[in-house]
Protein backbone atom coordinates (compact mmCIF):
# COMPACT_ATOMS: atom_id res chain seq x y z
CA UNK A 1 0.00 0.00 0.00
CA UNK A 2 0.98 3.23 -0.86
CA UNK A 3 -0.44 7.04 0.45
CA UNK A 4 -2.44 8.69 -2.09
CA UNK A 5 -2.22 12.03 -3.32
CA UNK A 6 -5.95 12.26 -3.80
CA UNK A 7 -6.56 11.02 -0.18
CA UNK A 8 -7.48 14.58 1.54
CA UNK A 9 -5.67 12.86 4.77
CA UNK A 10 -2.10 13.87 5.84
CA UNK A 11 0.36 11.12 4.78
CA UNK A 12 1.25 10.27 8.13
CA UNK A 13 -2.81 9.84 8.98
CA UNK A 14 -3.16 7.49 5.94
CA UNK A 15 -0.32 5.17 6.98
CA UNK A 16 -1.40 5.68 11.06
CA UNK A 17 -5.18 4.50 9.61
CA UNK A 18 -3.79 1.39 7.35
CA UNK A 19 -2.02 0.49 10.69
CA UNK A 20 -4.65 0.86 12.77
CA UNK A 21 -6.87 -1.11 10.77
CA UNK A 22 -4.02 -4.24 10.83
CA UNK A 23 -4.21 -3.62 14.29
CA UNK A 24 -8.20 -4.12 14.44
CA UNK A 25 -8.33 -6.67 11.09
CA UNK A 26 -5.95 -8.86 14.06
CA UNK A 27 -3.12 -8.96 10.82
CA UNK A 28 -1.14 -7.04 13.55
CA UNK A 29 -1.61 -8.83 16.93
CA UNK A 30 -1.70 -7.97 20.20
CA UNK A 31 2.43 -8.34 21.03
CA UNK A 32 3.92 -8.79 17.46
CA UNK A 33 6.84 -6.35 16.95
CA UNK A 34 5.99 -3.97 14.10
CA UNK A 35 8.28 -3.67 11.17
CA UNK A 36 11.72 -0.97 11.37
CA UNK A 37 10.97 2.32 10.71
CA UNK A 38 12.79 1.87 7.46
CA UNK A 39 11.17 -0.60 6.41
CA UNK A 40 7.43 0.80 7.13
CA UNK A 41 8.88 3.43 4.75
CA UNK A 42 9.80 1.00 2.20
CA UNK A 43 6.65 -0.69 1.97
CA UNK A 44 4.37 2.69 2.56
CA UNK A 45 6.93 4.44 0.13
CA UNK A 46 7.27 7.62 1.95
CA UNK A 47 9.55 9.55 4.48
CA UNK A 48 10.75 8.20 7.36
CA UNK A 49 9.68 11.15 9.27
CA UNK A 50 5.86 10.56 8.05
CA UNK A 51 6.43 6.76 9.78
CA UNK A 52 7.52 8.59 12.92
CA UNK A 53 4.54 10.31 12.92
CA UNK A 54 2.15 7.70 12.35
CA UNK A 55 3.71 5.47 14.83
CA UNK A 56 3.45 8.85 17.71
CA UNK A 57 -0.50 8.90 17.16
CA UNK A 58 -0.68 5.37 17.28
CA UNK A 59 1.22 5.54 20.86
CA UNK A 60 -0.73 8.48 21.85
CA UNK A 61 -3.92 6.10 21.46
CA UNK A 62 -2.34 3.36 23.08
CA UNK A 63 -2.35 0.86 20.45
CA UNK A 64 1.46 0.23 20.64
CA UNK A 65 4.57 0.87 22.65
CA UNK A 66 8.05 1.43 22.16
CA UNK A 67 10.85 -0.60 24.13
CA UNK A 68 14.36 0.90 23.45
CA UNK A 69 17.05 -1.24 21.51
CA UNK A 70 14.18 -3.69 21.18
CA UNK A 71 11.46 -1.85 18.77
CA UNK A 72 7.48 -0.91 18.33
CA UNK A 73 5.22 -3.60 19.18
CA UNK A 74 1.42 -3.52 19.42
CA UNK A 75 0.49 -3.36 22.97
CA UNK A 76 -0.96 -6.84 24.60
CA UNK A 77 -4.04 -5.68 25.81
CA UNK A 78 -5.84 -3.17 23.11
CA UNK A 79 -9.07 -3.72 24.30
CA UNK A 80 -9.19 -0.68 26.16
CA UNK A 81 -8.69 1.35 23.47
CA UNK A 82 -9.72 -0.12 20.71
CA UNK A 83 -12.08 1.16 18.93
CA UNK A 84 -10.94 4.35 20.01
CA UNK A 85 -14.30 6.22 20.00
CA UNK A 86 -13.27 9.33 21.73
CA UNK A 87 -11.11 10.16 19.47
CA UNK A 88 -12.29 13.58 17.31
CA UNK A 89 -10.76 12.59 14.05
CA UNK A 90 -11.92 8.90 14.57
CA UNK A 91 -15.37 10.14 14.75
CA UNK A 92 -15.34 12.05 12.09
CA UNK A 93 -13.80 9.82 9.75
CA UNK A 94 -16.96 6.90 11.01
CA UNK A 95 -19.11 9.72 9.98
CA UNK A 96 -17.60 10.15 6.67
CA UNK A 97 -17.73 6.18 6.37
CA UNK A 98 -21.37 6.00 7.06
CA UNK A 99 -22.13 8.72 4.94
CA UNK A 100 -20.10 6.64 1.90
CA UNK A 101 -21.44 3.26 2.70
CA UNK A 102 -24.86 4.81 2.99
CA UNK A 103 -24.49 6.46 -0.45
CA UNK A 104 -23.33 3.19 -1.85
CA UNK A 105 -25.84 0.87 0.06
CA UNK A 106 -29.16 3.43 0.19
CA UNK A 107 -29.65 5.60 3.05
CA UNK A 108 -30.17 3.49 6.34
CA UNK A 109 -28.40 0.53 5.27
CA UNK A 110 -24.85 1.49 6.31
CA UNK A 111 -25.24 -0.86 9.77
CA UNK A 112 -24.84 -3.56 7.38
CA UNK A 113 -21.52 -2.89 6.06
CA UNK A 114 -18.90 -3.91 8.32
CA UNK A 115 -15.92 -2.30 8.68
CA UNK A 116 -13.29 -4.88 6.79
CA UNK A 117 -16.08 -4.85 3.77
CA UNK A 118 -15.83 -0.57 4.05
CA UNK A 119 -11.88 -1.09 4.16
CA UNK A 120 -12.24 -3.37 0.97
CA UNK A 121 -14.49 -1.12 -1.19
CA UNK A 122 -11.70 1.80 -0.53
CA UNK A 123 -8.64 -0.64 -1.35
CA UNK A 124 -10.68 -1.54 -4.38
CA UNK A 125 -11.72 1.89 -5.54
CA UNK A 126 -7.59 2.91 -4.72
CA UNK A 127 -6.74 0.33 -6.64
CA UNK A 128 -9.48 1.37 -9.99
CA UNK A 129 -8.05 4.61 -9.82
CA UNK A 130 -4.36 3.44 -9.75
CA UNK A 131 -5.12 1.48 -12.70
CA UNK A 132 -7.17 3.96 -14.65
CA UNK A 133 -4.25 6.82 -14.47
CA UNK A 134 -2.19 4.05 -15.50
CA UNK A 135 -4.24 2.97 -18.85
CA UNK A 136 -4.57 7.10 -19.27
CA UNK A 137 -0.54 7.01 -19.24
CA UNK A 138 -0.27 4.26 -21.77
CA UNK A 139 -2.88 5.52 -23.56
CA UNK A 140 -0.76 8.94 -23.72
CA UNK A 141 1.87 7.34 -24.73
CA UNK A 142 0.61 5.84 -27.82
CA UNK A 143 -1.16 9.08 -28.44
CA UNK A 144 2.14 10.84 -28.49
CA UNK A 145 1.34 13.06 -25.37
CA UNK A 146 3.82 13.55 -23.36
CA UNK A 147 1.73 14.07 -19.55
CA UNK A 148 -1.99 12.34 -19.45
CA UNK A 149 -4.25 14.24 -17.49
CA UNK A 150 -5.20 13.26 -14.43
CA UNK A 151 -8.99 13.07 -13.62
Amino acid sequence: MTVSPLDPRAPYEQVADALRLEIAEKKLKPGDRLPSIRQLAERFQVAAGTIQSALRELKAEGLIVSQQAKGTYVRSDVSGVWPPSDNPRTKAELDRIKALAAKLKGVGEWEAVGLAELAEMARAADEMHSRSVRLAALLALEAGSEKPTES
